[in-house]
């Protein structure tokens, strides 16, 4: 497979051929998958059981102590947001798609015009430069 090509030189682009996976590199990746998966669902139930616990706690505890402030509202929120997150991770991302990909890179390279676009590059020194801008009040 020869690299693509440079943006703006006279060579073909060279279409990107993903790297092929091995019968066993599926089954790993499925397995540790699943044992996310079952991961998450005990968390879950824990999640659920916990908050069931609490939420019956306020409950009980307000008929005889007439308390107003729903105290588990904030663990079921802030708990809750990373169980969101973690579902999220798990079932809601789509794979990014060779087609994706391209579009992304002929929209950096129409919108740079040839030149580096949205990369940090390490190379530039003028970013590590001590005299430069943010220490250079007459600029």
């Amino acid at each position: 497979m020869t690299p693509p090509s440079r943006p703006g030189s006279d060579a073909e682009p060279v279409a990107f051929e993903p790297p092929t996976q091995t019968e066993h590199d599926l089954r790993r990746v499925a397995v540790r998958r699943l044992k996310r998966k079952q991961a998450f669902r005990s968390h879950l139930f824990v999640y659920v059981t916990i908050n069931a616990l609490f939420w019956t706690m306020w409950i009980v505890g307000g008929l005889v102590s007439q308390w107003i402030v729903p105290w588990p509202l904030f663990p079921t929120i802030v708990w809750g947001l990373f169980v969101v997150g973690w579902w999220r991770d798990l079932y809601g991302r789509r794979s990014i798609t060779e087609d994706q990909i391209q579009r992304e890179v002929e929209r950096l390279r129409h919108a740079s015009n040839g030149e580096p676009h949205d990369v940090f590059d390490l190379r530039d020194r003028s970013f590590f430069d001590p005299t430069g801008w943010p220490f250079d009040r007459n600029r």
